[in-house]
């Protein structure tokens, strides 16, 4: 072979690659959504509270645009399949701040309490539209926490839930979140949005601390950050704690991947997730 159909076929295989990475990276990482069970140590749990399960998604993105609620529907399904005692959101439930879903998130609340928390997309359309979203999630069984604290609601576990609003967007105020809490009443996790509050949190009060924002750094693949389009967004996103658990100031952390998608439609080396955390005694 010549070196023009060498070169010609070098260039045909490439082309053959690229389109098989897009696809990839476009139509199947960002749907191959995945449960990821995880136990939890706390040992002042009470005997009753043993092996209770904690959902945890984030990120959802509804109306986002290439992101059909098919895929939402299906985590919704994932969660409940999995009989939560708890299931909690850990914010961006829209993109750009609208609700266009329907009843999408109704089905969580008729398996078990369900608490969620505002991320930086869901103030992006301004104070009313943020109102009516909380309106919106509040009837559909949503127990959205603006910086405030309420009783987890697992039996057997009178322990708190506290949960802050977005950090990215200028809401969190942890101080009034925490008022009103009597001394010596246990915490069970701060929830929150930015994983990077875990920072700010005075050490030991929270047993858990429980955040998404990162999509699990979902351009893994570093030459995808180089893409400028691509590279602006990984800067918003970008956190100290990209996925999974960590210990920050005396808190376990956990970050999850998340289920959406917001500026970019893609995934690359960071699936999807739906988190099962039980919590344990021993």
């Amino acid at each position: 072979m010549s070196r023009v159909g060498i070169g010609r076929s070098l260039r045909r295989l490439a082309a053959l690659g690229t389109a098989l990475a897009a696809g990839y990276l476009l139509l199947l990482e960002p749907h191959r959504l995945r449960v990821e069970q995880r136990s939890v140590l706390l040992p002042d749990l009470p005997a009753e509270a043993d092996g209770c399960r904690v959902a945890l998604i984030s990120d959802l993105h509804v109306g986002m645009g290439l992101h059909r609620h098919g895929h939402i529907r299906r985590a919704v399904q994932a969660v409940i399949r999995a009989r939560p005692h708890l299931v909690l959101i850990a914010g961006d439930i829209t993109h750009k701040g609208r609700w266009s879903g329907g009843p999408l998130l109704a089905p969580l609340a008729a398996t078990a309490p369900v608490m969620a928390v505002l991320g930086n997309h869901d103030h992006l359309a301004g104070p009313a539209a943020t109102s009516a979203l909380v309106q919106t999630l509040t009837a559909q069984g949503v127990r959205v926490l603006s910086n405030e604290h309420v009783p987890c609601g697992i039996p057997g576990l009178p322990w708190l839930v506290v949960g802050v609003d977005d950090w990215v967007t200028g809401h969190t105020d942890l101080a009034a979140a925490v008022t009103g809490i009597a001394p010596h009443t246990k915490l069970l996790a701060l929830l929150t949005h930015v994983p990077d509050v875990a920072g700010h949190v005075p050490r030991h009060w929270f047993p858990l601390i429980l955040a998404g924002h990162t999509h699990g750094m979902r351009f893994r693949f570093g030459p995808l950050a180089l893409i400028p389009w691509l590279g602006r967004h990984a800067r918003v996103i970008r956190s100290r704690y990209p996925r999974g658990f960590y210990h920050a100031n005396g808190s376990l952390l956990y970050v999850t991947r998340g289920v959406g998608m917001s500026e970019a439609p893609v995934r690359a080396g960071s699936l999807p997730e739906v988190t099962i955390l039980t919590l344990t005694r021993s």
